[in-house]
């Protein structure tokens, strides 16, 4: 009677030791994301110099990902971004309107989350942190020539993710990034860098200084 109970305990416990094991490599044993996340960047244009009327302007950077969960309160992942618009300004004395401006690039990231109290929130939801690098090339369409150039970036962000009937994620953030665009407006005259240059890592630079996240994803296997 004892070694039936035994062997009970045994094939009883295996599936238990199993199931505990994916746990700690992957929420219900699952760690591989599709994400899709929009980036809202808000700014106020003056509408009239001599009046406070401003209207709001919205800039979207588009932001598909993979991500895969490391630890039990840790994932990384691989991004692209693309974002598109129009740029005004001056160049050999003279003056461009609306042209075609689009940013292309990919980043890598590692998200922290905070759930240290409660086991049953791990990853993929919960509060966290992201850090971020990003590769950012950029291209200005002018009437007979384009002009391209990159730059890299770095982002903090602090957001939460909530995960509905276990497979769905909705997620919200904020975050704060620099690039090397902001820098090297600073050295424009030391190293004679053309207008264009100077315009564009400065436009970059703005848009990618403060964001709101907000994103949808697919906990897949």
């Amino acid at each position: 009677m004892k070694k039936i109970l035994l062997i009970l305990i045994l094939f009883i416990s295996i599936p238990l030791f199993n199931q505990v094991h994916a746990q700690k490599v992957g929420y219900q044993g699952k760690r591989f994301l599709v994400n899709f996340d929009t980036k809202i960047d808000l700014e106020f244009e003056e509408l009239d110099m001599f009046e406070l009327n401003l209207i709001p302007k919205f800039f979207f950077t588009y932001s598909p990902n993979v991500e895969f969960i490391l630890f039990k309160n840790a994932t990384v992942g691989i991004a692209a971004n693309y974002f598109r618009d129009s740029l005004s300004l001056t160049f050999n004395n003279q003056d461009y309107n609306d042209l075609p401006f689009t940013v292309m690039g990919a980043g890598i990231f590692y998200k922290q989350y905070l759930n240290k109290k409660n086991d049953f929130y791990q990853a993929p939801f919960g509060l966290y942190f992201n850090l971020r690098l990003d590769y950012l090339k950029y291209t200005l369409q002018f009437p007979n020539f384009s002009y391209e150039d990159f730059v890299i970036g770095g982002r903090f962000e602090f957001g939460v993710d909530y995960l509905v009937w276990d497979r769905l994620r909705l997620s919200w953030g904020i975050s704060v990034g620099i690039t090397t665009g902001f820098f090297e407006k600073y050295i424009y005259i030391i190293e004679n860098q053309t207008e264009i240059t100077g315009t564009l890592n400065a436009e970059i630079s703005r848009r990618y200084g403060f964001q709101h996240k907000f994103g949808i994803g697919i906990l897949l296997f």
